[in-house]
């Protein structure tokens, strides 16, 4: 669609020339450094000939600069911004580079609300649920707010200020598992990683939080653990570091079930060995935890082959962890598929239960604000929908008779 071409200008200066044909006429655009002419053939790849060449006609009109980005800006502020992890900012990086296309490629100072609203809507015909779209023009708002303020771009007011956003998220519905329905899951979890999974739903720590804790944060003295550490991931594979907020910093008590484990390990190995570990003795990761013994112990619980692809007769071998695990007869099946995520659901629905307020679920589980607790849980508490039904009794017999069947 467009070739390159370079050439010395009369008084020794480089500079690139852009052949391509637009409108039936074969047309050329000569740039003064490799960087612009690059950016240009990228606007090209993610808008489309006729799209580039109007950014062009935009920028030549307004008197042509050297073209900052939506991209490039975008990965530079990312790179210095404050108050993330190394973990967010590799996402957020990600994010540009793999869901910004159609705007990366764009100078920054001629965005405008029709770009982000087209974006928005690509997004929603991709599927993209409301909340995850939500999650992403929250970033792209960000930064362009960064460049309304900063003064060397030159964009008076941030395009996303105004874009309607769905609210009609469906959210992915939170599984809770009463007490029995934990054990009958438990007893299809391979014995390796069964105080793992024990962990998750006893104390209600997040998936990288246990897979983080080390054998010298349980106090034998106190019979709780100290959760001060997390597996991020970052450009070049996972690191350990902080938890996903400040108050995941925190010590939480370990089931009496869990006691034991933790006072051998203490007793024979280094404090700074992972306390939780695979069969093979390294970290529990999730890529290969989830589908090779979450999935298959969910489905065994649920009277489902563990495996589909071995067939509904496969054994495993006496040498294998899943020797002597046999799948739950129809009577006995679970009838839930919960995710892992949905330990940390059921450890607060348990605690709620038990009479704890939501400041204490707050506290165990380590969330940031009370709003995202009440949110998550509030509709637990015990007594809640008693009252409701309460009031509205009140409420209704003022105006109705006792209905009759």
């Amino acid at each position: 669609m467009a070739s390159t071409r370079q050439r010395t200008r009369a008084d020794g200066t480089i500079a690139w020339q852009v052949l391509y044909r637009h409108g039936g006429i074969q047309r050329s655009t000569t740039f003064d450094t490799e960087r612009e002419r690059a950016q240009w053939l990228r606007m090209i790849d993610d808008l489309g000939l006729d799209a580039a060449v109007q950014v062009l006609e935009d920028l030549e009109a307004g008197g042509r600069a050297s073209v900052v980005t939506l991209g490039d800006y975008a990965l530079e502020a990312i790179a210095v911004r404050t108050g993330i992890g190394e973990g967010t900012r590799h996402r957020y990086r990600r994010e540009v580079e793999r869901d910004w296309k159609g705007l990366a490629g764009l100078p920054i100072n001629l965005v405008t609300a029709k770009h982000v609203e087209r974006w928005v809507r690509d997004l929603e015909l991709a599927g993209a649920s409301a909340k995850t779209i939500r999650n992403k023009h929250g970033l792209l708002s960000s930064v362009l707010a960064r460049a309304v303020a900063d003064k060397s771009i030159d964009l008076a007011a941030n395009p996303c200020e105004h874009t309607d956003l769905r609210k009609d998220d469906v959210s992915v519905e939170m599984t809770y598992l009463t007490h029995a329905e934990f054990a009958a899951l438990l007893a299809h979890v391979p014995r390796p990683y069964q105080p793992f999974v024990t962990a998750l739903f006893g104390t209600g720590m997040r998936y990288g939080e246990a897979t983080a804790v080390q054998v010298g944060d349980y106090d034998p003295a106190t019979r709780s653990l100290r959760i001060s550490r997390a597996w991020k991931k970052l450009d070049v594979g996972w690191k350990v570091g902080p938890p996903k907020t400040r108050r995941g910093r925190r010590t939480v008590g370990v089931p009496e079930q869990l006691v034991g484990y933790c006072e051998r390990a203490s007793e024979s190995r280094p404090p700074g060995d992972l306390l939780f570990t695979s069969a093979q003795g390294g970290r529990i990761r999730h890529s290969t935890f989830h589908p090779d013994v979450w999935v298959p112990a969910v489905r065994l619980a649920n009277g489902l082959p563990g495996w589909p692809e071995k067939g509904a007769g496969y054994r495993p071998s006496p040498r294998s962890m899943w020797h002597g695990i046999e799948r739950a007869s129809s009577g006995g099946s679970l009838g839930k598929f919960p995710r892992i995520h949905d330990a940390r659901h059921s450890a607060a629905s348990w605690l709620i239960a038990a009479g704890a307020t939501l400041q204490d679920v707050q506290y165990t589980l380590g969330h940031e604000s009370i709003q995202t607790t009440s949110d998550r849980y509030g509709h637990l508490l015990p007594g809640r929908r008693e009252a409701v039904a309460a009031a509205m009794t009140v409420a209704l017999g003022v105006a109705l008779p006792q209905i009759e069947p």
